[in-house]
């Protein structure tokens, strides 16, 4: 690339400079959520580029593809076809029509589409700002070269002599300085990590909709009973179940043979995890005097009681 290009890509006479930047941000920002893993701080940039900024832009660019003529609203209003927007105009209308663009194609893709999805999200956006774009190389086409609006590096850098304009401008810098910054900060920070555990039970089907809340006192009732740890690291827990009231407790690792419950026994089961894995395993028992009986399964970590529990209800009836 010699110095001649460069100079005139960047002050934007000769080449649709700011369409083109557009262009590369949108598929840099497919390219880069496409290929690159989750919290990537390239693919965190131009996916937000992407998606909150680029669309708005190129439909700002395909609706007002005239630059502000000097002497502003008189001229507009003299000649409404040569009226345009200007800069500070274009920067705020494409942050609010890219989330609006966003919220759009995400109820299409919802109700009449294949749903709300990277994939789905990425081609929907990919398309509207090749549209968009396209129709506005072709609306600059049309018009004559010296009232194309173009982006070059011939900003002088004064502020706007209309008090408001001002105030606009000083209002617009802050909010992109405090979005750098947020965003800067989200990157090179990392969140707080959850840390919790899950207990469950679940049918002998695995599903939670036929549990053995009805037996006979001959009858033996089954559950799988898990626990699903996100401590982020390894964890030792204690599984105690029994019927309310119980406290006699009976460690043992072997749930194979089916368990006689009494009203003061306590099974007690000691379970070791690391991050991200689980513990599932079938649970039979069996209560042989009749009556309503709440069963509780709760968890200790590292032996110290935690709220995490739960429970069934069985009546148990006489042969």
């Amino acid at each position: 690339m010699n110095d001649g290009f460069l100079k005139d890509f960047l002050d934007g006479r000769k080449y649709k400079t700011d369409i083109v930047l557009a262009f590369l941000m949108a598929f840099l920002g497919l390219a880069f959520a496409v290929a690159l893993p989750d919290g990537n701080i390239l693919r965190i940039v131009f996916g937000i580029a992407m998606l909150t900024f680029v669309p708005g832009y190129s439909l700002v660019s395909a609706l007002w593809p005239k630059a502000m003529l000097a002497g502003g609203t008189e001229n507009s209003q003299q000649n409404p076809d040569a009226a345009s927007i200007d800069n500070l105009e274009r920067i705020a209308l494409s942050f609010g029509l890219s989330i609006a663009l966003l919220s759009i194609t995400g109820l299409i893709l919802h109700f009449a589409g294949p749903g709300i999805t990277l994939e789905s999200t990425l081609a929907s956006n990919i398309i509207l700002i090749v549209i968009f774009l396209s129709l506005a190389l072709f609306r600059r086409s049309r018009i004559p070269y010296e009232e194309v609006y173009r982006i070059g590096i011939d900003f002088d850098g004064r502020m706007p002599q209309d008090r408001t304009e001002r105030l606009i401008t000083v209002a617009i810098g802050i909010s992109l300085v405090l979005a750098g910054i947020t965003l800067a900060y989200s990157i090179t920070i990392p969140g707080v990590e959850s840390h919790y555990s899950s207990l469950y039970i679940l049918d002998s089907n695995a599903t939670a909709q036929d549990y053995p809340d009805v037996m006979n006192i001959s009858s033996n009732g089954t559950v799988i009973v898990g626990i699903s740890c996100n401590e982020h690291a390894t964890t030792q827990y204690t599984l105690l179940v029994g019927i309310e009231g119980s406290h006699e407790r009976n460690y043992t690792d072997n749930w194979a043979n089916p368990i006689t419950f009494d009203s003061d026994m306590l099974l007690t089961r000691n379970i070791t995890l690391g991050h991200g894995e689980s513990f599932e395993e079938p649970f039979t028992f069996t209560i042989s005097l009749p009556g309503t009986y709440k069963i509780n399964w709760q968890i200790e970590i590292d032996g110290i009681p935690t709220d995490y529990s739960t429970h069934l209800w069985v009546t148990v009836n006489v042969d």
